[in-house]
């Protein structure tokens, strides 16, 4: 199957995956064989024997890498590990032929072993390609089960090897089978026989105990949506009914901060409860520090099963996102109806998993360029005449060189129109479904959904359009709704001033997770929500200079509910002469009174010199004492390429 539809997989491999970490002892949910495995677990194996070196890459798929998440514990000859097949990562046992690994474990009663078993070739591991080419032959994948004196083969199954092409192709069978009903105490084991060399292992072994009341959280990032073009925020036209809807079974936080103004740093941020100066991740060529931990991290080690839909690009699996995640889809389909896809495949995912504690996290690109609406939505918010149903702003103004052209007004409401033809469509393909999914499933009531952005756009309010080029209130101000468990909290409009850094310490707070030890630099919403904490939060926001390439420098800025001040490093000489239209003066400081200028309109930093002068000093300080990297870079694969360059982050071929 061709990696481009491997997002609708999810369906089967719903089955395979089973939960994150382990629950209360009075209350058996999960467990994960994978956290389990430790030398003293490894029975026979090609690496433990010596007959494959553990530290040699030839031996591995090249798509893969160690495990890090919380609660994975030891990893004996590298053998746990993040596969990457078929449009998604996924934690796997690596199991060569001549592998079998025991575990004595106490069974629950009437409870069930899931799992996934497959094979993976690659296209550059020639010496694993010459081994089996001399030699054909299946991959036999066996679960014994000891149990009450008694031996039972549970599961046999032989599965062909991958066809050796030039590309990499992967096999995967999905698994469910019931344990006896009385439990007790047993050995499982997982065998594998077969040639020599073939890439085989077993998905995310569990054996879980199925109930239907649980902890449930969905976290839905709509990217690219501006909170002032939905109706719960205001706006005046009917983009959002699903969300408004929403928004009356929750906390809606009218004034709600991204940390930066694009999809990669704004994500880590919302993932880990830190700053863009903290994780580091500024640069296209990032990735998240294996050592930090993730909110899926956290929950993980707390029994929740951790799982993603995302749209790819900048939240791909390649810069560090699935860590603490058991399944991490990415699509590098079309953008077209990208939404309704992301529900197809989440409904899919929540059917098999609903009698679980879950974690899921949602992300759809709808909304960002280029806008192509499907009808009826591509004409819903248009003027009578307009001038195209869809449009890719980049190329309509010339690309990265164009971001500061100005265009006529009839073209600038076309545009806000399509764009708001996307926020239209994505709340009826997905925020509607999604919400009617869970109440079919009588799960709504239990289930936190968070329905956030990670960044805003631009339609030319400060001289530039779409996004990633400034640190406006446009570009800032994302919506921020959550529906608790039973609705608590129903119908309660938040005004003091919040992050995105805040949603992580929120949903520990809510399942009493402490975040003791963790350093986060967010902290719970709940004070504010219970009104025992009235004073705005300060936001800090950060743009780094070179990003993909441009020549617009860095930025910083930071408000405390009532003014902004923006710190905007100075364009060189070549800079300015890159672009088709010169950028907009601004002054190296702003400040802006955002309760008389709400706009930002009228720069006041000479009326405002002792606080523009206090804040910059903060910001600087926070970046001086910025964490430290690992210095690890992500690469950028052939299909996140892809998917950035549909999205307008590449111009070239």
């Amino acid at each position: 199957m061709p990696e481009k539809r491997a997002f609708y997989l999810i369906s089967a491999v719903a089955l395979l995956l089973a939960a994150c970490g382990k629950a209360p002892r009075t209350d058996f949910r999960l467990l994960r064989f994978i956290d389990l495995l430790e030398a003293k677990n490894i029975v026979a194996s090609p690496f433990a024997a010596g007959t494959f070196d553990p530290a040699n890459p030839v031996y591995f798929y090249e798509k893969n890498r160690p495990m890090t998440d919380m609660g994975s514990g030891e990893n004996p000859f590298g053998l746990k590990r993040k596969l990457a097949i078929l449009g998604m990562d996924v934690n796997t046992m690596i199991a060569p032929p001549g592998s079998q690994y025991a575990f004595d474990v106490n069974l629950p009663e009437n409870s069930v072993l899931e799992f996934g078993a497959g094979i993976a070739r690659g296209v550059n591991s020639e010496a694993v390609r010459k081994m089996l080419a001399a030699g054909e032959g299946n991959v036999l994948f066996r679960v014994r089960l000891e149990l009450s004196g008694r031996k039972k083969t549970i599961y046999q199954e032989s599965i062909g090897l991958p066809p050796l092409t030039e590309e990499r192709t992967a096999k995967l069978v999905p698994v469910r089978v019931p344990l006896p009903g009385s439990g007790g105490k047993a050995r499982i084991s997982f065998v594998t026989e077969g040639p020599q060399g073939a890439f085989s292992f077993w998905v995310d072994p569990i054996v879980s105990r199925p109930g239907r009341k649980g902890r449930k959280i969905i976290l839905i990032s709509i990217d690219t949506l501006r909170a002032d073009h939905l109706g719960c925020y205001g706006y005046g036209k009917d983009t959002s009914p699903n969300s408004d809807a929403l928004a009356r079974d929750a906390a809606v936080f009218v004034n709600t901060y991204a940390p930066s103004s694009w999809t990669l740093p704004a994500h880590v941020s919302l993932l880990t409860s830190l700053s863009c100066f903290r994780h580091g991740v500024n640069l296209d060529s990032d990735m998240i520090d294996r050592s930090r931990p993730t909110l899926a991290d956290i929950l993980r080690s707390n029994g929740f099963y951790c799982a993603a839909v995302t749209g790819g690009g900048f939240v791909g699996a390649v810069f560090g996102f699935s860590k603490g995640f058991d399944l991490y889809a990415q699509s590098e389909n079309s953008l077209i109806d990208s939404a309704g896809m992301t529900f197809d495949s989440a409904a899919r995912w929540i059917d098999e998993n609903r009698d679980k504690d879950f974690f899921l996290f949602v992300h759809t690109y709808q909304p960002h360029g280029p806008y192509v609406p499907p009808p009826p939505y591509d004409t819903m918010f248009l003027d009578p005449d307009p001038l195209w149903t869809m449009i890719d702003i980049g190329s309509h103004i010339g690309g990265p060189k164009g971001v500061f052209k100005e265009l006529p007004e009839k073209e600038r409401r076309n545009i806000v129109g399509l764009y708001d033809g996307e926020i239209r469509s994505t709340d009826e393909s997905l925020i509607g479904p999604l919400v009617a999914k869970l109440k079919s499933l009588r799960i709504y009531e239990e289930t936190m959904i968070v329905l956030t952005s990670d960044h805003g756009e631009e339609f030319f309010e400060h001289g530039s359009w779409e996004h990633g080029h400034a640190l406006y209130d446009e570009s800032l101000k994302v919506p921020l709704i959550i529906k608790f468990p039973n609705s608590k909290f129903r119908g309660t409009r938040v005004d003091p001033f919040v992050r995105l850094i805040d949603i992580m310490p929120t949903v520990m707070d809510v399942y009493g997770i402490g975040g003791k030890g963790f350093d986060l630099d967010g902290r719970s919403l709940m004070p504010v929500l219970k009104g025992r904490e009235t004073k705005d939060r300060t936001a800090l926001a950060f743009l780094a200079g070179g990003v993909l390439g441009s020549p617009i420098p860095e930025k910083m800025a930071m408000t405390d509910g009532r003014s902004k001040v923006i710190l905007n490093r100075p364009y060189g000489a070549e800079a300015l002469g890159s672009f088709l239209f010169p950028p907009p003066p601004y002054s190296t400081v702003e400040t802006f009174d955002l309760t008389a200028d709400p706009r930002e309109r009228t720069n006041i930093v000479s009326r405002k010199a002792s606080l523009a002068g206090k804040l910059v000093a903060l910001m600087q300080e926070l970046q001086n004492k910025g964490g430290t990297r690992s210095g690890e870079k992500a690469e950028i694969d052939a299909e996140t390429k892809k998917k950035l360059r549909a999205l307008g982050y590449i111009r070239c071929p």
